[in-house]
């Protein structure tokens, strides 16, 4: 799933709750919190702006009440 400068990130959440979707380098450095807080159940849609990112390979993080995943996302510039 290679992105230019922006990439949308959707999830659907299957209750309201609390979310933190944050951007991570390979070496686990946090490089940006894309959301935190209260969001509504549904699909949710959110953007990356890679503009200030290198090219590489970065992990988009999601912790939400009832769950953590996290997918790997390429930047390509």
């Amino acid at each position: 799933n290679p992105f230019n400068s922006q990439s949308r990130i959707s999830y659907n959440l299957i209750e309201s709750g609390n979310v933190d979707l944050s951007l991570f380098d390979v070496s686990g450095r946090l490089v940006s919190n894309l959301v935190q807080g209260h969001r509504q159940a549904g699909l949710n849609i959110t953007t990356i702006n890679g503009n200030s990112l290198t090219s590489g390979v970065y992990i988009v993080k999601m912790k939400s009440e009832n769950k953590i995943s996290q997918q790997k996302v390429i930047l390509i510039k």
